[in-house]
């Protein structure tokens, strides 16, 4: 059995081959999200996350994205699901086992219905209250079991929503450059 203080994360050592565990391709969306489209089913990596990073590592990879599911782990605000959030604990653990190195990405394709609800990256004043929290919650939870974050991965993409209202995609572009920014402080 494997515990978090037997597995150092290490930084790597010169060029590191590198892959991308999106979170929307290996679990699907949860209901819990703003997924707009049919629901996908996911692969397998649910349940063979070990065998997938056991295989990874054999290939040369030494480090992976790996997208955190906000909705998931914060189904309601201030609420954080344990069973993902120990899901997420025994993947990182796995990784650093295999010596893969993660870097954790706080958003990569939808947000929990709840902050959707607030407005999302649209409003300002929920983003600016709302996302802060989000950032901290994940440090706090994994912060000293990755090689580092990733905060969104397509800010421009994700912005795209609001492409029908002139005013909202600005602001949107804008609050999700400010979160980015944020997220790094």
């Amino acid at each position: 059995t494997l515990d978090a203080a037997s597995v150092p994360v290490t930084p790597s050592a010169g060029p590191a081959l590198g892959g991308v565990l999106s979170t929307l391709e290996a679990l699907g969306p949860t209901p819990a999200s703003d997924w707009p489209g049919t629901p996908l089913p996911g692969n397998d990596f649910l349940t063979r996350f070990d065998e997938d990073l056991a295989l990874l590592a054999d290939l040369g990879v030494s480090a992976v994205r790996l997208g955190l599911d906000w909705a998931r782990l914060q189904p309601a605000p201030g609420r954080v699901d344990d069973d993902w959030r120990e899901w997420y604990a025994n993947v990182l653990l796995s990784a650093q086992h295999h010596g893969i190195n993660v870097w954790l990405a706080l958003h990569e394709h939808t947000v929990p219905a709840w902050f959707d609800d607030e407005g999302s990256f649209a409003d300002g004043k929920a983003t600016g209250l709302l996302w802060p929290r989000w950032v901290e919650l994940a440090a706090e939870l994994f912060g000293d079991r990755v090689s580092g974050w990733f905060p969104i991965v397509d800010p421009v993409g994700t912005a795209a929503r609001w492409a029908h209202d002139p005013r909202q995609h600005e602001d949107a572009l804008v609050n999700l450059a400010v979160a980015w920014r944020d997220s790094w402080r």
